[in-house]
């Protein structure tokens, strides 16, 4: 919650735009967006610097345990090696909502420039939140990990400045929502229901706003029966890499390996429903149906989090199967 706006909220303030103006119109906003987000950070972290007196000060008072890096007791290797490289890296290679803004440039050297300047600006970000996140674990132990920033802008900011700085991260979260509901209705519109339903551009228009609105409404239930930000993501991510992924990098190669439009959309739906399956009460489904030995075995092969996993496979094997079939 920031500023007294639970964050699930955001998600029916963020239909109305995408619906009306289209990615073009979210575009235009990052730019400014990103200067109040960033400078909201700066400004955030010098009075959580401050609150002790000096940065030494409030060093001290971190756990050793949080100053472990690459592992932890907490972080091993499994989730440095496998788990957050499949699970939470593969998305940024093929995520539609990535390609939804390059698609959106002018020609290819903006598109390339784009995305060079994106990832300079991205990974020197990530460890300034990350430096962010252990300060506030020092100065707020026991807090959740997602609750770093709203705790920070509760205790430690002034009132007037408060207002501002939420509304870059709310205006933050809310273009990142924007994205990706235009990604997600638009492919749904124009490659699910199209297909099946002979439109015409202004019917197809319709259809696509109004899958916005829908799409919205069933994210803002998640949102609502999640746990907070990080297990959120991890379910999308967990639902996108195990139905979304192995498709859309053959369709990288599709000359050469000839899949079946029904094979990839065979693949998402069991991919996807089966990633569900596992994240549904930590996996007990999924777990059950494998039996005890079962359980035993994937967890010596694939890991602890094995769960994530299966989902890849069976979504090439059901790619593969129906490809065979249909073509």
């Amino acid at each position: 919650m920031i500023s007294g706006l639970p964050l699930e909220s955001s998600q029916l303030y963020s239909s109305p735009t995408p619906s009306g103006g289209g990615q073009l119109s979210v575009i235009r906003t990052d730019f400014w967006q990103l200067i109040l987000f960033v400078g909201g950070l700066f400004v955030s972290l010098a009075f959580l610097v401050t609150s002790q007196g000096s940065l030494t000060t409030l060093w001290k008072q971190i756990p050793p345990e949080h100053l472990r890096f690459p592992v932890s007791n907490t972080f091993g290797w499994y989730e440095v090696l496998v788990f957050y490289p499949l699970i939470v890296g593969l998305p940024y290679l093929v995520g539609p909502d990535i390609y939804s803004r390059i698609l959106c440039a002018r020609n290819d050297q903006v598109a390339r420039r784009s995305a060079l300047l994106a990832a300079t600006v991205v990974i020197p970000l990530a460890f300034l939140l990350a430096f962010f996140g252990v300060l506030a674990r020092a100065q707020f132990p026991g807090i959740p990990p997602e609750a770093a920033f709203p705790e920070t802008l509760g205790v430690l900011i002034p009132q007037g400045l408060k207002g501002l700085i939420a509304a870059g991260f709310v205006g933050a979260i809310m273009s990142s929502a924007d994205t990706c509901l235009i990604s997600a209705s638009t492919i749904l519109s124009l490659n699910v229901i199209r297909p099946f339903y002979g439109a015409s551009k202004e019917q197809h228009l319709r259809i696509t706003r109004g899958t916005i609105l829908v799409v919205g409404g069933v994210a803002w239930l998640i949102a609502s029966l999640q746990q907070g930000i990080i297990s959120s993501l991890l379910l999308g991510y967990s639902v996108f890499v195990g139905g979304v992924v192995l498709p859309t990098l053959v369709s990288f190669c599709q000359k050469s390996l000839t899949v079946t439009s029904t094979g990839a959309l065979c693949a998402v739906v069991v991919g996807g429903t089966t990633a569900i399956l596992g994240k549904i009460h930590g996996g007990t489904l999924v777990k059950g149906l494998l039996t005890p030995g079962g359980d035993a075995f994937f967890q010596h092969v694939l890991g602890p989090q094995y769960v994530s996993i299966p989902p890849m496979i069976l979504s090439l094997v059901a790619m593969v199967g129906v490809t065979r079939i249909t073509r």
